[in-house]
């Protein structure tokens, strides 16, 4: 692999930015959609239920990070054949805890309905067998990233959501306007895309017939990346499901309207991080070229999220009125929305660092995001007497675990100076 196109850092974001803002474009079609024909309380249903999905899926980027790790390796090591091997290894496994986790779901989805108020178990049960499909995007993705492979990686991660808009239309106008077929589509969407995603295996080098098979265990590196991941997860997207918890059915439905759009905000820069990581992979030293791709990458995520930032909050009322039909909000509402863009957007930073430190192989900074997510859980199960006190300690907690990020990876860099 040529340095050039290790450190091509901004075509390779680029090409990435332009792919997610066509699935983030079609996303906020279907959250429009969503938002304008649900009711209110099965589109807070139907959030609840996808910030699970998220707190539940984003560990597997651990799944992610480990194969695109292995295969960039293997590339830089004139090994280009260990991306098909890990596929052949693990997409096994991988069914047959698919098809645990469904058996599992279904008898725990009334416990789930009735933990979150669900009007109906079927959007826990659809869930779950979104979950279970989700489990082999990982294997996907984390080899077309490790391989450099960007097309192919963005059609696997996005290529669903169009499928996704298509089918929630009918299921939604045509069908019922209920939380359970706005899931469906989802799953839908997805089941198509991945299906679809699997011809770019063709392109995967296959192993010489004198090289003998390698076996590829996840070890120690998987356990702490699901651990850094899972952190992260309660981080940025346990708030909806939070708030549904603790709070009334009135402050949820508040709460998940801002927090639909300040997600569609800081979700940004994950093409960008994706693009970053196979190029800054080492086992735990921090060279200058490494640094400079870093710099990049968090100047371009923080200037378009600082840019999004203060455009929503400038004109609140625009993404009010695309996404839910309110055409006259009230000035009490588009504040709580411009606190809640703010709280947020210090997880721009952490996102694209720990990255960083999981592609340099070091999670020094596990301890202290886990002690920020228990703060964060621990604050708002005592304090939440109203959603003003909610916001400022997820704020608390997300401008510490990027503190905490940024000072770890300023040592790193001292120290190897």
């Amino acid at each position: 692999m040529s340095a050039t196109q290790r450190d091509n850092i901004v075509k390779h974001s680029l090409l990435l930015i332009v792919f997610a803002n066509a699935a983030n474009a079609t996303n906020l079609i279907f959250q429009a959609i969503m938002g304008r024909e649900l009711p209110k309380a099965e589109f807070t249903d139907m959030q609840t239920m996808l910030t699970m999905l998220l707190v539940l899926i984003t560990p597997l980027d651990a799944v992610r990070t480990s194969f695109a790790h292995a295969a960039a390796v293997g590339v830089q090591a004139d090994r280009p054949w260990a991306a098909r091997d890990l596929l052949a290894q693990w997409g096994r496994i991988f069914f047959l805890l698919a098809s645990a986790f469904i058996l599992v779901g279904m008898l725990v989805s009334p416990m789930i309905a009735g933990f979150f108020h669900l009007h109906s178990v079927w959007s826990a049960r659809t869930a779950i067998v979104i979950f279970s499909l989700s489990l082999f995007s990982p294997l996907l993705v984390g080899v077309y990233q490790g391989v450099q492979s960007f097309v192919w990686m963005s059609a696997a991660q996005a290529g669903w959501s169009i499928i996704r808009l298509a089918c929630g239309i009918v299921l939604v106008y045509f069908v019922s306007a209920v939380a359970p077929a706005a899931l469906l589509s989802h799953a839908i969407g997805i089941s198509v895309g991945m299906a679809a995603s699997t011809l770019g295996l063709v392109h995967l080098a296959r192993r010489p017939a004198n090289e003998p098979a390698q076996h590829h265990p996840l070890g120690g590196y998987f356990v702490q990346s699901v651990f850094m991941l899972s952190g992260y997860a309660l981080m940025q997207n346990a708030d909806v499901m939070l708030v549904k918890h603790f709070f009334a059915a009135a402050d949820a439905d508040k709460y998940t309207q801002a927090a639909t759009i300040g997600r569609a905000v800081v979700f940004m820069p994950i093409p960008i991080a994706m693009a970053m990581f196979p190029k800054v992979v080492s086992v735990g030293s921090t060279s200058r070229q490494s640094l400079m791709t870093l710099l990049k990458a968090l100047g371009i995520g923080m200037g378009i999220v600082g840019a999004l930032i203060l455009i929503c909050s400038a004109v609140t009322w625009l993404p009010l009125l695309i996404l839910f039909k309110i055409r006259n909000p009230d000035p009490e509402q588009c504040a709580f929305i411009r606190h809640v863009l703010w709280a947020m957007s210090p997880t721009t930073i952490t996102y694209l660092l720990m990255n960083f430190e999981m592609a340099q192989h070091r999670f020094r900074a596990l301890p202290f995001l886990l002690l920020c997510v228990a703060g964060y859980i621990g604050g708002v199960a005592l304090f939440h007497g109203s959603l003003s006190q909610f916001v400022a300690i997820l704020a608390t907690a997300s401008t510490a675990s990027a503190l905490c990020f940024i000072a770890l990876v300023i040592r790193a860099h001292m120290r190897h100076a």
